[in-house]
């Protein structure tokens, strides 16, 4: 895995509460990227008020790829574009596909090529980038990740049970980045005061002087108000390339101000991105 870190979390943390840009849409054979291109995601970034959007499309059973889109405001004339690979985010790597630009400071690129299985594998996971060079930044002046931009939610461990039982806590479907998905929190049996999101990088198997345990590594932690019959949480899940390959594990710690004084865990849930 890629970008496991505390960085990389704290955006989508942010996620969690604003909608994202873009997503992707997938049939059986068929696949298309919505890529954004910019200076910082060069290697080095690159100071530009270039920007560039394409459409990556393909067949991930042919290897057939194509491209098309469009960049402006570049700080000079346009000179070539390729598709990159095999690299995450913050990584340079040689080319493998070879497009077209019309030229200028703002323009098209276009092109297509067959990718080979190994590269092909590489574009499914994440591992591949666009790359606009112009004639001040010949290695490379707007660069921007294909990134699978759908995910998957794994629920795993029991929870611990306090007084009122245990809390469920489930995703409503598997979410695409760049639309908005809802976490649902069941604490119908009366927990509503205290929650902690527990947001992480890594499971766990913790156990706690509460007599519960904590399944996720926290590396954030986020307060909610949690009223009784439940909360949904709307996520809006980020379509930013630096998640490509990321593992976060979540899980929520609750506590009951009343009579009961009861504490729970709920089970984990882990969210992967590009799977």
């Amino acid at each position: 895995m890629i970008c496991r870190n505390k960085r990389t979390l704290i955006p989508f943390a942010a996620s969690l509460l604003a909608a994202g840009s873009l997503a992707a849409s997938a049939s059986a054979g068929a696949r298309t990227f919505n890529v954004t291109l910019d200076g910082l995601q060069e290697v080095p970034p690159v100071v530009t008020s270039g920007i560039g959007s394409c459409v990556v499309s393909l067949d991930d059973v042919t290897g057939d790829v194509k491209v098309s889109g469009t960049y402006s405001n570049l700080s000079s004339d346009a000179i070539s574009a390729h598709i990159h690979g095999a690299a995450p985010p913050g990584q340079n790597a040689g080319v493998i596909v070879s497009l077209m630009v019309s030229g200028g400071k703002s323009g098209t690129i276009t092109g297509s090529g067959t990718l080979t299985a190994q590269q092909l594998a590489d574009m499914l996971a994440g591992l591949t980038y666009l790359n606009c060079h112009s004639v001040m930044h010949s290695t490379g002046e707007i660069r921007g990740q294909i990134c699978p931009t759908n995910a998957s939610w794994t629920n795993y461990g029991m929870g611990w049970p306090g007084t009122l039982g245990i809390p469920q806590f489930t995703a409503s479907a598997d979410p695409i980045q760049g639309t908005t998905i809802t976490l649902n929190l069941d604490n119908s049996m009366g927990f509503n005061t205290i929650g902690i999101l527990f947001i992480g990088l890594a499971r766990a198997n913790i156990s706690t002087k509460l007599g519960g345990t904590i399944l996720v590594v926290p590396i954030l932690v986020v307060p909610l108000g949690i009223p009784a019959g439940g909360l949904p949480l709307p996520g809006p899940i980020s379509n930013d390339p630096a998640f490509c390959g990321l593992t976060v594990d979540l899980q929520v710690l609750e506590s009951d101000s009343g009579a009961s004084k009861g504490v729970s865990f709920t089970p984990g849930l882990e969210l992967v991105f590009g799977s």
